[in-house]
């Protein structure tokens, strides 16, 4: 390998990051790993004595150890790490690690999702029932990137954004640091780290005070003009109210003000009133206090006046008006969120914030804002249901987060660090990692080495050595992405992009004795008993498993190394859709509607 060249043709193709650009340095570095290597002297020691193994010998022990240790104190005992597949060659890999994980039954595994993108990709389904969807910067007339930078880490998206700007589209930066995305912003907002809140809350009190929000979408399509007993927090069912009344159907005030029955499997509810604080008769005589849940939006947001949002997030008040002017023109807005707002205690409220505020202006799911993609029928192989229910109640930090990441079997470094530590709420005994540094990439490194020093046994598996490997029990090398075949299906950026499936074949013979990391993953199932799971370790038997829904397996795809676009039917405004029984798609929350209140 001398070089990599784009590939145009290709829906994300048209740009190379460092890493891609440093492909042929990275397989021909002299400081690969390339065999396995096993302890042989105490952690802390100077020198661990690391000697070679081979494959067979460092799998079978491993594999035993994990397998002792579940016998022992349960498959929790055992965490997990797995990188970061946005940004690492673990995107080939991480779904069979995960069924491996799940399969051999533990809830605990260490993800970059609490870094990364659990705001953008899961909190805002809590608003919207879905992740952020992909911005369709071709049509946008504004572009807020927030907490985002791809200037400097998503050149796909960087030239078209590039593009948009040259072609009239105003581009919004919010980040402490211009460097990158900033540099070429039209508005930059040097915003206090941790403050997005405020800023958001600060532009929903200026589109309502102004009156400049999608009031018709807000009325439609939010649950906004749904009553709220204000002494329990929960919306009135219609049931409370009246004898004949259902108690899956909500309330809500017609246009004179009244209280009337509001099913939200229906799309004719709108005409109705979004303000409104009123005390309403129960059926069984007692009044309820209530207020619509765009009401409530109103009040919390009341204080949030550009002079507080300037003292609480640092920036200049006129920066701050112009930010609520460009959002009160009512653009074709599309927005993307990352890391800024992520990596940030308060992120989940910061995203619900960012949410509604998105919701106000009524761009989602059209031209022009952020698009909710349709991918091609295929089959998962991470179903997180490969974990027995029983074994999903374990996730370390579920009682404290049971929105958070624990729902979802990805727990946090620090809850991680309490339990091997601490023993709080149980014991951790050993962690295998595919990639990662845990030491470094997530906070609080003192405690992160103490962890990883207190733990029983450790199996790391990377390309090179680093802070968190030089611990290990066992340290494994893994392939880099030219030295094994891999299947990608759906790529984000564009639903034409999402359509993409592509299998990239192996284009350079592996250094030494290394394996792809689902290679690894595979071995180590079969001595663990998971057969049938792994399908036999035939990889490819499960590439045409994820296939069979399009139609196609890996032999159809290997005469197309650049990929194939399985078009889907798509359209805007998917919450629109009439069902035949009448009823519309709406959006996946208890509501049936985008909750800008919970």
């Amino acid at each position: 390998m001398v070089s990599v060249e784009v590939l145009n043709n290709h829906p994300t193709g048209g740009a190379l990051c460092a890493k891609g650009r440093a492909a042929p340095e990275i397989v021909a570095s002299p400081r690969r790993l390339t065999v396995p290597l096993k302890r042989t002297r105490p952690r802390g020691a100077a020198d661990p004595g690391w000697v070679e193994v081979s494959w067979d010998e460092a799998l079978t022990e491993i594999a035993n150890r994990l397998g002792a240790i579940r016998a022992e104190s349960g498959a929790e005992a055992v965490a997990f790490g797995v990188t970061t597949p946005s940004g690492t060659p673990m995107v080939d890999s991480f779904e069979w690690v995960e069924r491996f994980i799940r399969g051999f039954g533990s809830p605990n595994l260490i993800y970059s999702v609490e870094i990364c993108g659990w705001h953008k990709d899961f909190a805002h389904a809590l608003t919207f029932g879905r992740g952020i969807g992909f911005p369709d910067y071709d049509n946008a007339d504004a572009i807020i990137l927030w907490g985002h930078n791809p200037a400097r880490t998503w050149l796909a998206q960087a030239t078209r954004i590039a593009d948009a700007r040259r072609r009239g589209a105003k581009v919004v930066v919010i980040d402490p640091k211009p460097n990158g995305s900033g540099q070429q912003a039209d508005l930059w907002l040097r915003i206090r780290p941790g403050a997005d809140g405020a800023l958001a809350m600060g532009a929903i009190r200026h589109l309502i005070a102004t009156g400049s929000f999608d009031a018709d979408f807000v009325d439609a399509w939010t649950n906004g003009s749904l009553l709220v007993d204000r002494a329990t927090g929960r919306f009135l069912r219609a049931d409370a109210l009246w004898p004949d009344g259902a108690a899956d159907v909500f309330v809500r005030l017609d246009a004179s003000g009244s209280p009337v029955p509001c099913d939200t499997r229906y799309t004719q509810q709108s005409g109705g009133r979004l303000r409104g604080v009123l005390s309403v008769r129960a059926r069984d005589g007692r009044m309820i206090s209530a207020a619509t849940a765009f009401e409530l939006l109103v009040e919390r947001a009341a204080p949030y006046t550009p002079a507080r949002v300037a003292e609480l997030t640092w920036l200049p008040i006129a920066d701050i008006e112009a930010f609520n002017a460009l959002l009160a023109t009512r653009p074709r807005l599309a927005y993307h969120s990352w890391t800024g707002v992520g990596q940030h205690t308060n992120a989940t409220a910061i995203e619900r914030t960012i949410a509604s505020l998105y919701a106000l202006t009524g761009a989602c799911d059209r031209p022009g804002g952020n698009r909710w993609p349709v991918p091609p029928p295929t089959r998962a192989l991470n179903d997180y249901n490969i974990l027995p229910p029983e074994q999903q109640a374990k996730a370390l930090g579920i009682a404290e987060l049971p929105l958070g990441p624990p729902a979802k079997g990805w727990i946090t470094a620090r809850d991680f660090s309490r339990a091997v530590l601490e023993g709080e709420p149980y014991r951790v005994r050993a962690l295998v990692a595919f990639g990662t540094n845990f030491v470094v990439s997530q906070g609080h490194s003192e405690r992160n080495k103490a962890a990883l020093n207190a733990l029983e046994f450790q199996v790391h598996i990377d390309m090179f050595m680093n802070p968190t490997a030089e611990s290990a029990d066992f340290v494994l090398p893994a392939s880099t992405p030219w030295e094994r075949d891999a299947l990608k299906i759906g790529f984000e950026i564009t639903q034409a992009a999402v359509e993409t499936v592509q299998f990239r074949p192996r284009m350079v013979e592996p250094v030494g004795e290394v394996k792809a990391d689902y290679e690894i993953a595979a071995a180590l199932a079969l001595k663990l008993g998971m057969h049938e799971l792994f399908f036999g370790g035939d990889i490819e038997a499960g590439w045409n498993y994820q296939l069979a829904p399009l139609g196609v397996g890996v032999e159809d795809l290997r005469g197309h190394p650049e990929g194939r676009r399985f078009p889907q039917a798509f359209r805007d405004e998917k919450y629109a859709v009439t069902r035949e029984d009448g009823t519309a798609a709406g959006f996946a929350t208890p509501t049936r509607r985008v909750e800008i209140y919970s």
